[in-house]
């Protein structure tokens, strides 16, 4: 019974990558400034285009490094696909004449965008 008390062996740690290191006030004042450079660059109607790509750049950012971490991670092919699905989105509201069929493949197209941004965000945090 007066055995001494010995500690387990702890199992090797694993050694992760850091994550990004970028305040949240800097990531919105990058948003803030690309915003109003897109205002003054690009015509109206790829103001909201221009806005959202910039933010997905962080984005697949993100994804990338969660797949340096564990290499089977889906996140970043669920990102990709949301930004592609994003630039089709924008194609039948953009400068050109509007009719029913575009503006219903529109909304078609915004609700899988939708629905692979939510997909994403969990994969993410999964």
């Amino acid at each position: 019974m007066d055995q001494p008390l010995t500690q387990p062996e702890a199992e090797p740690r694993v050694v992760y990558l850091p994550p990004p290191n970028i305040h949240w006030a800097v990531l919105f004042a990058a948003q803030f400034v690309i915003a109003i450079l897109a205002i003054i660059f690009t015509p109206k109607a790829w103001w909201p285009l221009v806005s959202n790509l910039a933010f997905d750049v962080w984005a697949i950012y993100l994804c990338w490094w969660i797949r340096k971490l564990e290499p089977a991670a889906m996140s970043i092919f669920f990102c990709v696909a949301y930004v592609a699905l994003q630039l089709v989105f924008t194609v039948p509201y953009g400068p050109q004449p509007m009719n029913q069929s575009l503006t219903i493949f529109g909304i078609i197209l915004a609700l899988l965008a939708v629905v692979l941004w939510i997909v994403t965000t969990y994969v993410v945090r999964a």
